[in-house]
């Protein structure tokens, strides 16, 4: 039986990469009734696209079907995504931006991949670059499964990402009066809520990624926002 939401959101999924689980990740939105879907950017492992597999060309091919047939596809550019962005503009019937803003039973709501608040990088593009290198050295060239998801794993620890950008976007969400405020990047799913002073409530949540189990993504509907896990 399918699965009903409002609003699907997926991150990280990183089409090139070596650990990248696509096959799942269409099994999972074929089976969900949805009205949006927010891909959360890095759906691209940047500029990698001669290691795109079959599943990774009919995966943007079903995107494309889906806009066509009047979902709402938004693609929240992440920071891998911009080493394709040329390529990835080419693809038809979906909404690009930087960051996505909306309305829903009276709260405030916003979706931004999270390298925005990855200080370290931004501030030093030596870093930026050094990093990013790494990322696609444990996941695009390592092409033995389990190594590549060992370092990839070490190299989100040490930085320690979580915190951060949990922190930045919860810092935003404040500033700019959004109430749910949505991430991946890290690749670690994560869900907090901030009380302030004037009784309001900022509630961040992280929808992890679709190149290590448990695969995760966040649903949004009437019954709230929840995240999932497909083991």
């Amino acid at each position: 039986m399918a699965n009903s939401t409002q609003t699907l959101v997926i991150s990280d999924i990183h089409l090139g990469s070596t650990l990248s689980s696509v096959e799942e990740l269409m099994s999972l939105i074929r089976n969900t009734s949805f009205e949006r879907i927010i891909l959360l950017g890095d759906i691209f492992d940047g500029s990698h696209i001669r290691r795109f597999k079959k599943i990774d060309w009919q995966f943007l091919l079903y995107l494309q079907s889906l806009g066509k047939s009047g979902k709402e596809i938004v693609w929240v550019i992440g920071n891998h995504d911009l080493a394709a962005i040329k390529n990835i503009k080419k693809i038809k019937d979906i909404k690009f931006v930087e960051s996505y803003y909306w309305q829903y039973r009276g709260n405030n709501y916003c979706a931004i991949h999270g390298h925005q608040f990855d200080h370290m990088a931004i501030k030093n593009p030596v870093i930026k670059k050094f990093t990013g290198n790494l990322h696609s050295i444990f996941a695009s060239y390592i092409r033995h499964k389990k190594t590549a998801l060992f370092f990839a794993k070490a190299h989100t620890k040490v930085r320690r990402l979580s915190r951060k950008i949990a922190d930045g976007a919860i810092d935003y969400a404040v500033k700019n009066n959004i109430n749910y405020i949505f991430c991946g990047h890290t690749h670690m799913p994560l869900s907090c809520k901030v009380d302030l002073a004037d009784k309001k409530q900022i509630n961040y949540f992280n929808t992890g990624s679709w190149i290590q189990r448990p695969f995760s993504y966040v649903t949004i509907d009437e019954g709230g926002v929840k995240i999932n896990e497909l083991a």
